[in-house]
Order: structure tokens, then sequence, then C-alpha cells
């Protein structure tokens, strides 16, 4: 980014700077517009086919293929944006942020959820939450790590949590590999 701010401002101060700037402006431009030539048509068609439905009265159809345009119209857009501001990669500068955000987040929530359970941990069990009550003398209960079958409903509960948390994980990637199917000129960068 500093690179980027430095050369406008060298292309700026040399001679002939501007033209060379603008020059290579109008590349990307005219470059991104050959490149994307069918889908800037494809819009187009939808664009025109939406002003003939207007004309001859059928409104809703019309409509339809406005929010048709507006779809195909999108992609379009986050490629030429990117790419006329020289922003290199962007789709996977994004995916690498949330990743790094989804770890932050990740590790709060840990974080917090085992200062909540060290918290709970000092009451004995079956009392409410600040009365403590006095060990008792008479072990007629049994602790947790004694009774039968507690260690099995640990494991067994924990292996559900991770089953939910791995489940939860794959929907979040099956829906964004979704998307990158449904706009693919989002995440060519070049």
């Amino acid at each position: 980014m500093i690179t980027k701010a430095v050369q406008q401002l060298l292309s700026t101060i040399v001679p002939g700077g501007p033209i060379v700037k603008l020059a290579e402006t109008c590349y990307k431009v005219l470059s991104f517009l050959i490149e994307k030539a069918t889908k800037i048509v494809e819009v187009t068609n939808t664009v025109i086919g939406a002003v003939n439905k207007v004309a001859s009265g059928k409104v809703t159809d019309a409509a339809n293929s406005v929010e048709t345009a507006l779809v195909q119209s999108i992609p379009v857009f986050l490629g030429f944006f990117p790419r006329l501001l020289s922003i290199e990669n962007l789709a996977i500068k994004v995916k690498e942020w949330l990743s790094k955000l989804k770890a932050r987040i990740d590790n709060f929530i840990d974080t917090l959820l085992n200062q909540e359970f060290n918290w709970l941990s000092k009451f004995p069990k079956g009392t409410k939450t600040g009365k403590l009550k006095p060990p008792s003398n008479n072990n007629t209960t049994a602790s947790p790590s004694n009774q039968p079958d507690h260690d099995n409903k640990v494991r067994v509960g924990l292996a559900q949590i991770d089953k939910k948390e791995t489940t939860y994980s794959n929907n979040i990637f099956k829906e964004w590999q979704d998307l990158e199917e449904r706009y693919p000129e989002g995440s060519e960068q070049s």
C-alpha cells in the first residue's frame, strides 16, 4: 500500500509522469473490457431486454430482468475496481483476513468459556451460585470421577460437541464455495 502511494506521488512529480499514469489506467480499463466483454454484453442484453419488456407492459418480467442484470453486474464491478486501483488478489486477502478474524473470535470465546468453567468449578455440585456449601465430613456421595459412567458420559458429550463443530465448519466452507462458484469473477484478480 505504501509502495503504491510512493509510486503515485513520484508519477506526479516526474515530468511526463501523469501521461504515463493515464496510459497505464487506459490500458487497465481496456484490458478489463476486453477480458470481460462477454459478461458485459450479457448484462447489456439483459438491460435492453428489460427496457423492451417495460415498453410492452410486462412490468413484473422487467423487474425480474433488472434484478438479474444487477446480480450479473456485481461480479463485473467487483473485478473492475480492484484492478483499476491495482489491488491484487483481493479475494485471497479477504479470505485471509476472515480466517484471522475467526481464529481471534474462537480464541476469545475459548478464553471466556475457560474462565466461566474455572469460576463455576469453585462451587460444589448441587449448590446455587454465590452460596458455597461447607464441605461435609461424611462422604456419602461419590465424586464425579468415582461415579460409574461419568468418564464415558464426558467422552460422549465431547464427541457430540466435536461433531457439531465439524458440521458447522463444513457448512460454512460449503457456503463459501457456493459463493465462489456463483461469483467467480470476484475471486479472479490479475
